[in-house]
C-alpha cells in the first residue's frame, strides 16, 4: 500500500492544477483525482492496458476538467504520472489484491486517497 500512496502523492501533485480556483470543491476535486488514480491502476492490472495508455485517458481527462493547462505541464504530469503508475502496479502484493478483492482494495485505497488528497489540496490553497 505505501506504493500506492506514493502513486497517489505524486498524482495530487500533479493535479495541482485543479486546485486553482480557490473557491473551487476540494471534496470534489479529491474525488476525482482519486477516481481517476483508482481507474488507472484497474485499466493496469485488470483490463491489462499499458501504462502509457491509462495515462494519456487520465491527461485527456485532466485537460477536460481543466482546460487551460498548458502542455509543458501535461507532459510533466504524464511523465509523473507515468512513473508512479508503474511503481504501483508493479507492486505483486497490491497487484493481486486489485485482482483477487477489487471492491475491498478499491474501498481503502479510496479511504486513504481522500483523506491524503483533501489534506494536499487543502494546503495548496493556502
Amino acid at each position: 500500500m505505501k506504493k500506492v500512496m506514493l502513486f497517489v502523492l505524486c498524482g495530487m501533485l500533479s493535479f495541482s492544477t485543479l486546485a486553482a480556483n480557490k473557491n473551487a470543491d476540494i471534496t470534489k476535486q479529491s474525488q476525482t483525482v482519486c477516481d481517476l488514480t483508482w481507474e488507472q491502476i484497474t485499466d493496469v492490472i485488470i483490463k491489462q492496458q499499458t501504462p502509457e495508455a491509462t495515462v494519456d485517458k487520465a491527461i485527456a481527462k485532466i485537460k477536460s476538467l481543466s482546460p487551460s493547462l498548458n502542455e509543458d505541464s501535461a507532459n510533466q504530469m504524464k511523465g509523473q504520472l507515468l512513473t508512479s503508475l508503474k511503481a504501483s502496479t508493479s507492486d505483486e502484493a497490491f497487484a493481486s489484491a486489485v485482482k483477487n478483492d477489487t471492491q475491498g482494495t478499491h474501498q481503502k485505497f479510496m479511504e486513504g486517497c481522500l483523506a491524503a488528497t483533501t489534506q494536499a489540496l487543502s494546503n495548496s490553497k493556502q
